[in-house]
């Protein structure tokens, strides 16, 4: 179900000639969250209803192949349904019991990521963009072309967003998520 989600959306886009890249606000960026976040829940619930799972073996398998053709697929420019097709994969490979997800995903510095990770999502595209156009004013435009520069600027860009994102979960996030969850009438501490 959740592939076919994801296909039906690659159909959609096709036909109305939409990329993924534009799809940032109106109907593209809805259809893009919608089906994004179904296929996610859907993997999730598929991985709690399988009372047998995955094995570890090929829960390994299919998070670090996953990851290795993601990492490749940007290199070479994948298309963009592929490469959401390889995070749903990786999605359904970290749900698994195996010891190298466990070591890879299990550790303190990875759980405090996934606590903060709508904080990521969050701030990450204004932190891009703050970091490009301000990066555009300082730095010569011929020192931004060379490759040392670009990582550079990944680093800097990736510090930058998890420094932003956990500073918007402890100010706001958590705080607003107790408030409400005591506003509710369940007191969480």
């Amino acid at each position: 179900a959740a592939f076919f989600v994801l296909a039906l959306t690659a159909f959609i886009f096709h036909f109305q000639d939409w990329t993924i890249k534009a799809a940032w606000i109106g109907t593209p960026a809805l259809l893009r969250v919608i089906s994004e976040f179904l296929c996610g829940m859907l993997i999730y619930r598929a991985s709690r209803i399988d009372r047998h799972g995955l094995a570890p073996s090929v829960s390994d398998a299919l998070t670090f192949g996953s990851l290795f053709l993601f990492c490749i697929g940007t290199l070479f420019e994948l298309a963009d349904v592929g490469l959401i097709i390889l995070l749903a994969v990786l999605i359904l490979g970290v749900s698994g019991p195996g010891s190298g997800v466990r070591t890879l995903f299990g550790n303190r510095l990875a759980i405090w990521l996934g606590e903060i990770s709508y904080s990521i999502y969050v701030v990450h595209f204004t932190v891009l963009l703050i970091l490009r156009h301000g990066s555009e004013r300082v730095l010569l435009h011929s020192l931004l072309d060379s490759q040392l520069a670009r990582i550079g600027m990944f680093f800097v860009s990736l510090a930058t967003t998890v420094i932003a994102a956990a500073i918007l979960y402890y100010v706001v996030e958590n705080p607003t998520r107790r408030y409400l969850r005591n506003a509710a009438g369940k007191f969480v501490i």
